[in-house]
């Protein structure tokens, strides 16, 4: 009995140490101003860093991170840290098939920053993080 514990504790970790750790997703600080910056950050480089914020009025807001992204790249463009100034962060809002660029920390409340490698496909089938700041005027 004490052997077949042992293989599937083997088995069971070694599968474990074989699977693909996905990169962190963070945004630090958590409540900011006008006057802050905002760090995201990744833990290995990110392939592709698509990020959509969804505005405390429900709008879908879609960055490009490498807009804001700290040099150096790598020579295929991956970055692990963009630094964003909350006074002149834009975003692009698509509506009836047109792009518009907007300011995007325009409105008091919680933003949910939401990034994946892919954003057109479902959390599980992404590498996929979500995480919420929220802004106050002062």
């Amino acid at each position: 009995m004490l052997r077949k514990w042992l293989a599937s504790l083997i088995v069971l970790t070694s599968c474990t140490a074989t699977q693909e750790q996905a990169p962190d997703f963070s945004l630090k600080p958590g409540t900011v101003d006008a006057d802050s910056t905002l760090v995201i950050s990744f833990s290995e480089y990110f392939k592709k860093a698509e990020i959509a914020v969804t505005t405390p009025s429900n709008k879908r807001v879609y960055l490009r991170l490498r807009d804001w992204a700290a040099p150096p790249f790598t020579e295929l463009g991956y970055f692990t840290e963009a630094e964003l100034k909350i006074s002149q962060v834009t975003g692009r809002i698509w509506k009836d098939g047109v792009s518009t660029d907007v300011k995007l920390f325009s409105e008091e409340g919680c933003y949910l920053f939401t990034a994946a490698d892919i954003l057109e496909t479902e959390p599980e089938n992404a590498q996929w993080f979500e995480e919420t700041v929220c802004y106050s005027k002062n």
